[in-house]
């Protein structure tokens, strides 16, 4: 970002430094949303296999089995309704697990590893500051514009923490909206 001195020599010097700033801010809102949109970890990926997959107890009516000779099992009895894919899965966990994890190694074959879940909300808490700040200039410039007797349109998605001047106690930025 260029340099903007405290008092703009004429209205496209200052139409020039907002349209900068703005220019800035939609870069790092496109720099946002892809890291939003990044894959997590093969790690990660396989992590979320053993959650999902963890060995449950399939509440099987083992009762109906007893029945006597000539009345063999009703499944529908057995299996409570909905309680199928429960039964696969504890049937075949292994198996499922074991597939599971060659498709998503298969599928990050070749590609980046991924971002961690730590390691993208750091990623975005930086972008998320220097979006702020971006905006608080940008909010500055407005501010000078207005001072002048121009009227200079506020984004729509402006924060406003950055239109209304708030910051946190300290001092400092707060990434939170």
């Amino acid at each position: 970002m260029k340099k903007l001195g405290k008092n703009p020599s004429s209205l496209e010097s200052l139409h020039a430094d907002l349209d900068d700033v703005r220019s800035q801010i939609a870069k790092l809102k496109a720099e946002r949303a892809r890291t939003e949109r990044l894959p997590c970890t093969v790690e990660e990926a396989i992590g979320r296999i053993e959650e999902t997959l963890q060995p449950t107890r399939v509440p099987l009516h083992l009762g109906n089995f007893l029945a006597p000779a000539g009345r063999g099992p009703d499944l529908a009895a057995i299996v409570p309704a909905g309680g199928m894919l429960e039964v696969l899965l504890w049937a075949s966990a292994d198996t499922i697990r074991a597939k599971l994890r060659e498709a998503i190694q298969a599928e990050f074959e070749g590609v980046s590893d991924g971002i961690s879940a730590p390691a993208r909300a750091a990623e975005i808490q930086r972008i998320d500051a220097a979006l702020l700040d971006l905006e608080r200039v940008e909010e500055g410039l407005i501010e000078r514009g207005e001072v002048s007797g121009l009227t200079m349109r506020r984004r729509p998605d402006a924060d406003p923490r950055a239109v209304l001047g708030i910051y946190d106690e300290s001092g400092g930025d707060t990434a939170a909206a």
